[in-house]
């Protein structure tokens, strides 16, 4: 069965700060990154509209503020280096990422666009993660402009200048061939919604919670995931959206520029 995942980010500069929003079938974040033209002085959520697969996962906004203080930074994972992941919401984090990183450089606004087609494609649980067999597109936009076509089989892509590489373990490769940060910036946002395009082959509403084998295998990879919180996850029942077929419904709050 053949499935689309369309997920979007926006990203607008203004007077000394950077707001960036995300949507797809099972996340709404935004984030408000100010600064003084130097450093970061605030971070701040819209806790107006949030959208999570756990009813935890609005709680990480409080670790947020261990940005402040961070010197602005073009590369759009500059912030691994000033906090620790692990204990922020990784969809908050990476726009908090991409915010830093355009006020470094004096972005106006910029719109990615992805979606992810599936065809024939199934996940297993194994040991150090899912184990993915089948093929998969990924096409991302940038500001209207087709700059990613990805052909997968499995993890794998397939055709294109990325070629042969592994999407969950390329990033050491980029950092070493590739010191474009528009493409390298195309290419983790690429990353982040393949991941996310996980979420089709599941009823997100019907996954078990509680202590688990799935569960326990992400133990630490993020906020929610922390060991702490895992045996309390509650599911954020009825937060899943279709988009597949009305990609104008992303981020319609925003109205951002097609």
């Amino acid at each position: 069965m053949s499935k689309i995942l369309r997920r979007r980010i926006l990203i607008v500069g203004g007077d000394r700060s950077v707001r960036a929003d995300v949507e797809d079938n099972q996340h709404r974040f935004g984030i408000i990154v100010r600064h003084d033209g130097h450093r970061v002085v605030a971070v701040e959520a819209d806790t107006t509209h949030v959208r999570s697969p756990w009813a935890q996962c609005p709680g990480a906004t409080g670790n947020l503020p261990r940005l402040v203080g961070m010197a602005l930074a073009p590369h759009p994972q500059a912030a691994y280096r000033h906090t620790a992941s692990a204990e922020q919401c990784t969809h908050m984090f990476d726009l908090a990422n991409l915010a830093i990183a355009h006020a470094a450089r004096g972005t106006a606004q910029r719109l990615y666009d992805m979606e992810v087609h599936i065809d024939n494609f199934r996940a297993e649980v194994g040991p150090r993660g899912p184990v993915l067999s089948g093929r998969r597109r990924l096409l991302l936009h940038r500001d209207g402009e087709l700059a990613l076509d990805w052909p997968l089989e499995g993890d794998e892509i397939t055709a294109g200048p990325h070629a042969g590489q592994n999407v969950r373990s390329m990033m050491r490769w980029v950092d070493a061939s590739i010191s474009d940060l528009d493409e390298i910036e195309a290419i983790t946002v690429a990353r982040r919604t393949l991941i996310v395009s996980l979420s089709l082959l599941f009823d997100m509403d019907n996954l078990p919670t509680g202590i688990n084998e799935r569960l326990q295998a992400r133990t630490g990879a993020c906020y929610a995931y922390q060991p702490a919180l895992i045996p309390t996850l509650t599911r954020a029942q009825g937060n899943t959206r279709d988009f597949s077929d009305r990609p104008e419904g992303l981020l319609a709050d925003r109205n951002p520029a097609r």
